[in-house]
């Protein structure tokens, strides 16, 4: 899979994406023709999960690009910027200021 995907960027035969949809197109014809490990209900369980996955992190990125507007429509993003940059840029410093942020805005449940 990995030959696959790298002489087919390398080569000019596949962009960036499209190498992921022919190694998933060989893993499947290998497990189910020469392998076969996959049953059926396997395979439709494998791609319910895939489903879930793909809705959770679609729901992920509509809901992002819509706080990216709303911080946008109500200009956030500016006083944000302006606040951030007095902050010290040593790698330091910026690690436990995002580790506070983080500690503090987390729910308590989720820490054990």
């Amino acid at each position: 899979m990995v030959a696959i995907i790298l002489v087919g960027i390398l080569s000019g035969v596949f962009t960036a994406t499209e190498p992921a949809v022919v190694a998933v197109i060989c893993a499947l014809a290998l497990t189910l023709f020469v392998y076969r490990s996959l049953s059926s209900d396997n395979f439709l369980e494998a791609v319910a999960k895939a489903v879930k996955t793909t809705g959770v992190v679609l729901l992920l990125i509509g809901i992002s690009n819509a706080f990216g507007y709303l911080i946008t429509l109500y200009g956030a993003a500016e006083p944000t910027g302006q606040a951030q940059s007095g902050l010290p840029t040593h790698p330091w410093v910026i690690f436990f200021l995002v580790d506070l942020i983080c500690s503090c805005s987390a729910p308590s449940s989720t820490w054990r």
